[in-house]
């Protein structure tokens, strides 16, 4: 049975999905593999918060996006279960909010170190709201 408590992050779904294509046996096994081949294109991305740039955060929401398509149009294997795509669906929201409200720090660091350039903030919190749109 599923349990939400034991899947924190993206990162966790991935890993979940690896240790079931390692651990797995037939069919199983295969349907497993199949989800780890369908979260590669962005299984790396979601480890990376503190080092990420504005411009990958918004590429890796567009590459997210069409990788969660593929993976719920699969049909060589049972479906995705709903729940767990929900569950994604919301770690992956929450990584987006903690990445803007890292942005929105390092900005507000800014700001009190150098003088306050109003064009630079303005443009950084249009970007993170720009994600956290995507996300929805």
């Amino acid at each position: 049975m599923f349990s939400y408590t034991d899947i924190l992050s993206p990162t966790d779904e991935f890993e979940f999905w690896a240790d079931q294509a390692r651990q797995g046996r037939g069919e199983a096994k295969e349907r497993a593999e199949n989800f780890v081949d369908l979260f590669k294109p962005i299984s790396k991305d979601y480890g990376g918060l503190d080092a990420m740039s504005l411009q990958d955060a918004m590429e890796i929401v567009d590459i997210t996006q069409d990788t969660l398509d593929d993976v719920w149009r699969q049909t060589e294997f049972d479906p995705y279960p709903e729940n767990r795509m929900a569950h994604l669906m919301d770690c992956i929201g929450k990584w987006g909010c903690k990445l803007v409200i890292k942005w929105v720090g390092i900005v507000m660091e800014r700001a009190n170190v150098l003088i306050l350039n109003v064009s630079f903030t303005v443009s950084k919190m249009k970007s993170g709201q720009e994600i956290t749109q995507n996300l929805h």
